[in-house]
């Protein structure tokens, strides 16, 4: 009838007259209220005696890692998801990624790329670019950057557009690491299917006003301002190098 108020106390009642074990469904039917009413404390202290029960059962750890999460608990949340993972009691690409991303959404990107990480080494995950670009994203997340590197070069590698690369250099950039941004940037722009492909020309620029190639960076900034998104910044540092080549008038 959708009246869960009116269901919890009887449902809490048949559960303590079920002693140490009640019935695995009764206990179901009254994580169910909880959860529906968001009485989410006394749903973790439910969703536990369920693991107690029926401890190889992952829908239940998952429940209680999300109820953790909920609460405010990432620790919690994080032994709750590693636990069945490590002990084998979920397996296989499906459970990696759904912990990987379960760490990514409860804040710890650091444990989900582990995670994942050792999952794509054992083969239990596919080397392919979607995992390959999880698995950037979990370290970038984490400020890892030079984890992050090697995984955006191989979505990049296997990837039909230069998106990917463009990425790659974005990391090189803020890394200051102009001679690998500027091989990036040219890898990017050569692939092509760009979605923005006058951020990558102006990013070109960038790098090479940055090595001190300013007839170079001139150029690359006029190919920017082609590109309406792009046309501003690229007239703006055109306006700065003219600032910067501007002889000054001796003063007698």
């Amino acid at each position: 009838m959708g009246d869960h108020s009116a269901a919890l106390a009887p449902a809490q009642k048949a559960v303590d007259l079920g002693g140490a074990h009640p019935q695995e469904s009764w206990l179901q039917l009254l994580l169910a209220i909880q959860i529906e009413l968001k009485q989410y404390r006394p749903a973790t202290a439910t969703v536990k005696r369920l693991i107690e029960q029926t401890p190889t059962n992952k829908n239940y750890w998952l429940q209680y890692a999300g109820l953790e999460s909920t609460l405010g608990d990432t620790s919690g949340a994080e032994a709750a998801i590693e636990l069945p993972y490590r002990a084998g009691w979920f397996t296989g690409e499906e459970n990696a990624l759904r912990v990987t991303q379960f760490l990514i959404q409860s804040g710890i990107p650091y444990r989900a790329g582990e995670i994942l990480s050792q999952a794509m080494q054992k083969n239990e995950v596919k080397s392919d670019i979607q995992n390959y670009n999880l698995l950037s994203n979990c370290w970038l997340a984490s400020k890892e950057y030079e984890k992050a590197v090697k995984p955006m070069r191989r979505a990049a590698d296997l990837s039909p557009t230069g998106e990917n690369y463009l990425r790659l250099a974005q990391v090189y950039v803020q890394r200051e690491d102009w001679p690998n941004a500027a091989v990036t940037l040219q890898l990017a722009i050569n692939r092509g299917s760009l979605k923005s492909p006058g951020d990558a020309l102006l990013l070109m620029g960038i790098v090479n006003y940055n090595e001190k190639h300013l007839s170079n960076a001139r150029d690359w900034f006029q190919k920017a301002k082609g590109y309406g998104a792009s046309r501003s910044h690229a007239e703006g540092w055109l306006a700065h190098l003219d600032e910067d080549q501007r002889v000054p008038i001796p003063t007698h």
